[in-house]
């Protein structure tokens, strides 16, 4: 497929699922998280596959990873602390947001230097708090 034809389909399914209903939107993501959890050792085999055949994008994502830590010390200090506690059983993620919301939940700091001082919220609350930052 040419670049052009790529742009264009490109273009097409932007608006295409720009302009879906949230029920139907609700409906293919519920679609596309029921295939990947059936699918997940084939999924993760066909990533692995990849990054072998293309070991500059694998490259890549390792610079940027790694230029990120670099440029983001704090960030990436709170968000570690917060992934090591979560494993380790020091904070717990509760079942749901403030909204009552039981989708993925993320967690949010209002301060960096306080790294397990967290709130835990869903995608749509944690985007409009950093809206309203």
């Amino acid at each position: 497929m040419s670049d052009e034809k790529k742009k264009l389909r490109a273009d097409y399914m932007r608006e295409y699922y720009r302009k879906q209903t949230p029920e139907q939107r609700a409906k293919r993501l519920a679609k596309v998280a029921q295939y990947r959890a059936k699918n997940r050792e084939k999924l993760n085999a066909k990533q692995r596959e990849y990054i072998k055949e293309n070991p500059q994008s694998n490259e890549a994502r390792k610079r940027h990873n790694r230029k990120y830590r670099e440029n983001n010390k704090e960030k990436y200090a709170a968000h570690y602390a917060v992934a090591q506690a979560l494993i380790h059983g020091t904070l717990i993620r509760p079942s749901s947001c403030r909204c009552g919301n039981r989708g993925r939940l993320e967690a949010h700091h209002e301060d960096y230097a306080k790294q397990l001082e967290v709130d835990f919220l869903c995608v749509p609350c944690h985007k409009e708090k950093h809206r309203k930052e």
